[in-house]
């Protein structure tokens, strides 16, 4: 886990910008930072946010893996 994790992830919810979405990725449900993301959502309901949990092995890159759901996820500006 990093240092000021939680106030790193908090400021992607003060973004000044009209309408945006934040998804963050997960491999694994028992990730330390999942009861942090979780908390951050609760705190700011008005701001669109999921957390997605799950392995996708489409390369040898893990990060790529980790992160493909999200692309799938997206929804379009607008929403």
């Amino acid at each position: 886990m990093e240092n000021f994790i939680t106030e790193t992830l908090r400021t992607t919810f003060r973004l000044d910008y009209p309408c945006y979405e934040i998804l963050f990725c997960v491999a694994d449900a028992n990730d330390a930072v999942v009861p942090i993301v979780r908390g951050l959502i609760a705190e700011h309901p008005h701001v669109e946010a999921r957390l997605l949990i799950g392995r996708s092995d489409i390369s040898a890159n893990p990060k790529l893996n980790n992160l493909v759901k999200g692309c799938y996820a997206a929804r379009t500006a607008g929403f």
